[in-house]
């Protein structure tokens, strides 16, 4: 006898109607749900949050079999994972990437995905800056170089330093930052943002994206071109695309 549901048949995998309120599962075993559970909570009686921290396949079927959605950390959602999901209808990936989850299968069985393309633009934009900073001052080499105690190497080389001189490295980074060319691999949100941020150090900015107009980069000041000539050109290289079946592999061995 069937009570408070009734079941059917959904992309070929057994699903249920909920008579009651959606039940909206959060599995990350690391993530922080305070904001999604507070516009859940808001909803009223339609929904309810469940944070249930899932670190295999196993924990993930099991969590969500009574569960209508999922907001879904990094773990991996294979077809063999969707299957098992029961009446989830919807995988929401609060992140801009979503390569986590068979897309195709997750068509076939009916399940929407979502993700935030917007999620971060300017943290990870900021982060691609400082990485690009730390790299050409050698901040990461200095660093080390200093905690080692390496900082009284100066005299060494000819008395006082010279101003090209940092800690554990003759000499210093050959070339200043400005005029140099920056290519941004992926033009989208962050990596429009990152050219808007770049264009303050006097980089120039050339881009490759085959998904964009050919003057999309004419507002940032920034040059599309083919990922070869981008390449070619460009003495430093930042990445910015999403990893799917067009980008695996994008930047191998060819084009180091």
């Amino acid at each position: 006898m069937m009570t408070g549901r009734r079941q059917r048949i959904q992309g070929g995998r057994m699903s249920s109607v909920r008579r009651g309120p959606w039940r909206i599962l959060a599995t990350s075993p690391s993530g922080s749900w305070e904001i999604e559970e507070a516009a859940v909570r808001a909803a009223g009686d339609a929904a309810e949050f469940v944070a249930a921290p899932c670190r295999d396949e196993a924990e993930l079927i099991a969590a969500a079999r009574e569960a209508d959605a999922i907001y879904a950390g990094n773990e991996p959602y294979t077809r063999r994972i969707l299957e098992g999901l029961g009446r989830v209808k919807v995988i929401s990936r609060p992140a801009v990437g979503f390569d986590q989850v068979d897309i195709a299968a997750a068509t076939e069985l009916g399940i929407v995905v979502t993700h935030v393309p917007d999620y971060c633009t300017d943290e990870v934009s900021d982060h691609a800056l400082a990485l690009l900073l730390a790299l050409h001052r050698r901040i990461p080499w200095l660093d080390s170089a200093i905690k080692a105690g390496r900082w009284e190497q100066g005299p060494v080389y000819g008395g006082d330093r010279p101003a090209s001189f940092h800690a554990g490295e003759v000499p210093g980074p050959p070339r200043q930052l400005r005029e140099q060319t920056l290519g941004i691999v992926g033009f989208g949100r962050i990596g429009r943002r990152v050219a808007e941020k770049a264009r303050g150090f006097g980089l120039r900015l050339l881009a490759h994206d085959p998904y964009v107009p050919a003057d999309a980069g004419d507002p940032y000041g920034v040059t599309l071109t083919g990922l070869d000539g981008l390449l070619a050109e460009a003495d430093l290289v930042t990445i910015h695309c999403l990893l799917n079946a067009g980008t695996h592999g994008l930047i191998g061995a060819a084009q180091l």
